[in-house]
């Protein structure tokens, strides 16, 4: 079935970003609600604080936290592939399992594919995709966890030796945390998509090498706060970069029985884009307007470009204070739809900008400039027509070693 992932949460950021994938209705609803807990507010990058729970000694005897070990499951109607035991358990914020709490519920959405005992064994029916949900409440604290399982018709299932998501060439292990900046989509308004995602494949093999199909696996980060990953669906993990830093990825899947688990790092570098905005901004005194870039200073990974949008309606240029790093961006800029806009060049840029007919306010190619800056340091620049100054900051932000 062919789900549009507009229909979900962020639908106008998403849909921009990642095709229309072929994945079940369930699946996508995962998508949804994975996309709906990053910590983005919207398509401009504007970001929502994290909860940081407490830690140490202050962490001790709180219940923060339910998990089940095993959240993807294949099985086989066929026994002994049939059946599995599953535990939940509660732990506090530091990890730490809990006791003393009470008694899990354990309930199976699809009981006519699988099964669940009070005490958390599956036992599967009917081949297909089920979820089991587990729950303990103690007082007024209630956590939940769930599994997936798969189930197939395989009378004598392949074992599973071997589960990696260690990128494949191309693929990198290092990215940018709004993606590679191949083609930058400018709107109106001057905002810019601010996030980016990766959508990546696990891959599973029996001791022969042969891969191993119709599986689930699961997928998590070791720093939500640097990179969300979660399953959507069969070996399809996606990876969603909140900041730069160094996070690891893991994956876990059971098969008919057999556990492997893999894990990589990632490295999250600064953004290797950004959109400075040119606009005209009340002073102080509220009686008259000045013209100012917003930001005034914006950071990016050495390679990444800088896109200029004059929201003025009145020319403005922009001059380095050493422009002999300040190159060309080579690649493909979109304002507001309009197509590749920058004429190309490099240093300082001449005066830009055409005046916005109030009746018709869509953004004209004219409106937008970029630079390229391959070389790590600060760029201090100013516009000799508005007097605005800013500066561009260009580094990593984490080492990549």
């Amino acid at each position: 079935m062919r789900i549009s992932l507009s229909r979900f949460p962020l639908k106008r950021c998403i849909a921009r970003f990642l095709p229309k994938v072929s994945i079940s209705r369930s699946v996508a609803v995962l998508v949804g609600l994975l996309l709906s807990t990053i910590a983005v507010a919207g398509c401009g990058g504007d970001t929502v604080t994290r909860f940081a729970p407490a830690t140490g000694s202050d962490a001790a005897g709180l219940y923060w936290a339910l998990t089940v070990d095993h959240r993807a499951i294949t099985l086989s109607i066929a026994a002994p592939y049939d059946t599995l035991q599953i535990t939940a358990t509660p732990r506090d914020a530091d990890g730490h399992p809990l006791s003393g709490l009470g008694t899990v519920t354990y309930r199976s959405v699809n009981p006519e594919l699988v099964l669940v005992s009070p005490s958390g064994r599956l036992q599967a029916l009917k081949a297909g995709t089920a979820e089991i949900d587990v729950e303990l409440s103690a007082g007024s604290v209630r956590h939940t966890d769930r599994a997936f399982v798969n189930v197939t018709e395989e009378v004598n299932p392949p074992e599973l030796a071997s589960l990696s998501i260690a990128p494949e060439p191309p693929d990198s292990t290092t990215w940018a945390v709004n993606g590679d900046g191949s083609s930058i989509a400018i709107q109106p308004d001057g905002s810019t998509f601010g996030f980016a995602v990766k959508i990546l494949f696990a891959r599973a093999a029996d001791a022969g090498g042969t891969p191993v199909s119709g599986i689930n696996v699961s997928f998590s980060s070791s720093d939500s706060t640097v990179a969300v990953a979660g399953a959507l669906g069969g070996t399809a993990m996606l990876l969603q970069a909140i900041k730069p830093g160094r996070v690891t990825v893991i994956a876990n899947a059971t098969v008919y029985g057999v556990t492997k688990t893999d894990s990589v790092p990632f490295v999250m570098t600064m953004p290797v884009y950004a959109v400075v905005k040119i606009q005209s901004q009340p002073t102080r005194l509220g009686s008259a307007t000045a013209v100012a870039f917003s930001a005034a200073d914006v950071t990016i990974t050495p390679g990444g470009s800088v896109v200029w949008v004059n929201l003025t309606g009145q020319p403005a240029d922009l001059v380095f204070d050493d422009p002999t790093h300040v190159l060309e961006h080579g690649s493909t800029v979109s304002c507001a739809a309009a197509g590749v806009i920058d004429p190309g060049g490099a240093g300082d840029i001449a005066a830009f900008g055409e005046p916005r007919d109030p009746q018709a306010p869509s953004m004209s190619p004219e409106n937008c400039r970029s630079r390229s800056f391959p070389v790590a340091g600060v760029y201090p620049y100013h516009s000799t027509l508005t007097g605005a100054t800013g500066r561009v900051v260009v580094n990593t932000g984490v080492s990549t070693q």
